[in-house]
């Protein structure tokens, strides 16, 4: 004879399975989240570039501060100032501060904060590009004429962003052989340094080009 399940039971089961048909409801009724907007994609873009741009600021100061330190009687400098030309271009604001003085030992450490920086504005730019590339794949399957037509614009400014992720890359591995090359007391390498700085200099102006052509782009879809 099956055995009889306590009122208090069935209906302790009772009140368990209303809650999990309730939270099964209410997972199915809600909508999933919506996809970034282009527009909202271009301004995370350049959150990511004038966080980058601090970045690079920091970087400087720590090697003026750092010069500042090794020259007895010389005085603490500001970040070079390509950073703010560029910034403004970019639509972002690196602030520039007197560097302090700092000792040898004190650079891993900071160092490897600003490399830290660096590489998250980088996963965040190509980030960006990404689903800009997703929102134009899906314009493009979109039997929607107008939905297809703007898929173009997408697709061309995730072109633009990772045009600027491969200039940014290329600064920095030519920012870390200069750095590399002057800090060689043993060989003269200037003309190896003096090479790297032109390279900064090419990319950082294609870099500023680049983020005038997004920032275009932004207008446009704010019209």
């Amino acid at each position: 004879m099956p055995c009889a399940v306590p009122s208090s039971s069935s209906s302790s089961l009772s009140s368990i399975a209303a809650a999990a048909a309730a939270a099964a409801s209410a997972s199915s009724a809600s909508e999933p989240t919506p996809e970034p907007t282009q527009g909202e994609l271009l301004r995370a873009f350049f959150a990511a570039q004038q966080r980058r741009r601090a970045h690079w600021a920091e970087y400087d100061e720590a090697f003026a501060a750092l010069a500042a330190s090794a020259s007895p009687g010389a005085h603490p400098t500001a970040a070079a100032p390509e950073h703010a030309a560029e910034a403004g271009a970019c639509g972002c604001v690196a602030a520039s501060h007197v560097a302090a003085p700092l000792r040898e030992q004190d650079l891993p450490r900071i160092l490897a904060l600003i490399t830290a920086g660096l590489l998250d504005a980088s996963h965040e730019v190509r980030t960006c590009a990404t689903a800009l590339r997703s929102l134009s794949s899906s314009s493009s399957s979109s039997s929607s004429a107008s939905a297809s037509a703007s898929s173009a614009p997408a697709r061309h400014c995730a072109e633009l962003l990772d045009a600027v992720q491969d200039a940014e890359n290329a600064v920095l591995r030519a920012i870390v052989a200069r750095d590399s090359a002057r800090r060689d007391k043993v060989r003269d390498r200037s003309e190896e340094i003096a090479q790297c700085e032109r390279e900064v200099g090419d990319k950082r102006r294609d870099i500023e080009e680049l983020c005038a052509e997004v920032r275009a782009e932004m207008a446009e879809l704010e019209e």
